[in-house]
């Protein structure tokens, strides 16, 4: 899983944010629908966390443009893990926008 992070305009690490992690739909990347969220969701002063699922993008993995439902709510899950680690994110305020996939209620 590759990611990227974007903070409020407004950002200051002295104080705690809700987060939203984003994932893409099958065979999109970080970059196409799921950043532009996560750039609009940070215009509402969320800190968000777009990510490439695993063998797409930038994430790793040597077979490539695949869909694994399983290893995809993994990533979800590490990604929520991850961006809940933060000093300046609300552990008790983190949530998911999940485009075109029905497993991301598995992950929450």
């Amino acid at each position: 899983m590759k990611e990227k992070p974007i903070n409020p305009s407004t950002f200051s690490a002295d104080k705690k944010y809700p987060a939203i992690v984003v994932s893409h739909p099958h065979g999109g990347v970080k970059e196409q629908s799921g950043g532009l969220y996560a750039q609009e969701m940070a215009t509402k002063g969320y800190v968000t966390l777009a990510i490439d699922l695993s063998y797409n993008g930038e994430s790793g993995g040597t077979a490539r443009h695949i869909s694994t439902p399983e290893g995809f709510v993994e990533d979800i899950i590490a990604a929520i893990d991850y961006i809940g680690t933060r000093n300046f994110v609300d552990r008790e305020h983190i949530g998911l926008i999940g485009i075109c996939l029905l497993y991301t209620s598995d992950a929450a």
